[in-house]
């Protein structure tokens, strides 16, 4: 296959009939909780498509599909000060590396044990971590089922009712991650789903994160942390702040300490308090008197959602923070989709995969919802899916090719989104193009300064 960009191969053979099933979670404090409900919190897992919803556009051929997801169900990423009582517990999931061309026969295989092993000497581990064997921020058994659920459902269409991709056809699919555990262990997941009969080694490709552009990349871009200070510095954001200033005294209360600086976000609270409610765990309380509700974690989840949509879309420096924040990704989709047109013969002589496969965060779906104006705005669950499907009217010249011949549908959680400036049932693909346009970077956006106004 030939590769567009520049990219580290990071080669996860993926064992179809056997991951991820000897990872496990347990929870050993269940019964003395929860005092909420945990299945009317949307943050804990996106739906799904559905094959019996799932119509094909009349008159038009499938051409090309770009899957990007989110990982799936994690532990947390912040541990809580003298307040760990929970359990986290992970076996190490079967995730194989290869030694070898990753195109060529899996012939030498490295096993990777992902399950931390902790000394209870540790003077580190009483007072800052939890008892179990998973690390921050790690991929659950919950979400390596819930992308498994993913990858059947998008079998169901694109395999068993369309018959749009040749599961024996290596050069037909293209997977790529960010570089980290919970993103590639879940596009594992994903194609264990989605390819269930496949016995060939599919590569995941993936790029340091020194030059990662799935997600808005504050490591390497000066830019964005300054108009992320603009946004936070705007009356809008200021007065969602004030808004919310008793609530976050009330958690800080129950943490005995604060998360994070008042302007700041509920960006922690989040991790904290959701990462735990969604597996029905005992949630902070240094005090003792502490009063969940339902209520409180959807409070949460709704500043979550505000949050995302004020910083993708409805801030004044939004559009900017997008353009050096999600602009080459952007770019990345408009190309994929720019080279699969033409037939599907010239696909197969230049080697050009017709399905992407594309994992990445929270972050890498919210910012592309921004500039597809998709409303409402939310902060995407754990496992959300968002599928650009491009399609080629029937009547077109197979000879020749014209971006007008071509439409895109836009699939969100298993719903078309919703936008004021395009139908995405059946968008034509120039639209999509100028409206993303606007957003691509040059090489050195992320490092010229910008223009007050």
């Amino acid at each position: 296959m030939k590769y567009k960009y520049l990219t580290s191969i990071l080669s996860l053979i993926i064992n179809v009939n056997a991951f991820p099933g000897n990872q496990i979670l347990v929870n050993l404090n269940k019964s003395k909780f929860p005092t909420y409900d945990s299945s009317k919190l949307k943050y804990c897992e996106a739906k799904r498509p559905v094959v019996e919803d799932y119509k094909e556009l009349e008159g038009f051929t499938l051409h090309s599909v770009q899957v990007v997801t989110r990982h799936g169900d994690r532990t947390p990423l912040t541990l809580v000060k003298d307040n760990e009582d929970n359990v986290w517990q992970c076996n190490s999931p079967k995730e194989y590396v290869s030694l070898n061309d990753p195109n060529g026969p899996s012939t030498y295989l490295k096993f990777i044990d992902t399950a931390a092993d902790p000394d209870y000497s540790n003077p580190y581990i009483r007072n800052s971590f939890w008892k179990g064997t998973c690390f921050p921020g790690q991929l659950t058994k919950k979400g390596s089922d819930q992308h498994i659920k993913l990858g059947k459902a998008l079998r169901d269409i694109y395999v068993n009712k369309l018959k749009f991709i040749d599961e024996n056809s290596l050069s037909e699919l293209y997977v790529r991650s960010t570089n980290i555990l919970r993103t590639e262990l879940s596009a594992q997941s994903l194609v264990s789903g989605f390819m269930s009969n496949r016995t060939e080694s599919i590569p995941i490709h993936t790029v340091p994160q020194e030059i990662e552009t799935y997600y808005p990349n504050h490591r390497v871009c000066p830019l964005l942390g300054k108009m992320e200070e603009k946004i936070k510095g705007e009356s809008g954001w200021e007065e969602y702040i004030k808004k919310n200033a008793e609530f976050k005294k009330k958690l800080d209360d129950y943490m005995g300490y604060p998360l994070n600086e008042d302007n700041y976000g509920f960006q922690k609270y989040v991790d904290v308090f959701l990462a735990r409610a969604c597996h029905d765990m005992k949630l902070p309380c240094i005090a003792g008197n502490c009063h969940y509700t339902t209520e409180i974690l959807q409070h949460i989840n709704n500043n979550a959602d505000f949050e995302y949509g004020y910083l993708f879309s409805k801030a004044k420096y939004s559009d900017k923070y997008l353009k050096t924040g999600i602009g080459y990704f952007l770019r990345e989709i408009i190309n994929n989709m720019g080279s699969t047109v033409g037939s599907k013969h010239d696909r197969k002589l230049n080697n050009t995969p017709s399905f992407y496969i594309l994992s990445g965060h929270d972050n890498s779906i919210a910012p592309i919802l921004g500039a597809l104006g998709n409303e409402p705005m939310e902060w995407p669950p754990y496992a959300s899916n968002l599928i650009f499907e491009l399609w080629r009217d029937n009547k077109s010249n197979y000879d020749s090719v014209d971006f007008n011949d071509y439409v895109v549908r836009v699939i969100y959680n298993g719903q078309v989104i919703k936008t004021n400036w395009c139908d995405f049932n059946k968008c034509p693909l120039s639209s999509l193009y100028y409206r993303f346009k606007q957003y691509f970077p040059s090489i050195d956006e992320c490092f010229n300064e910008y223009d007050e106004e």
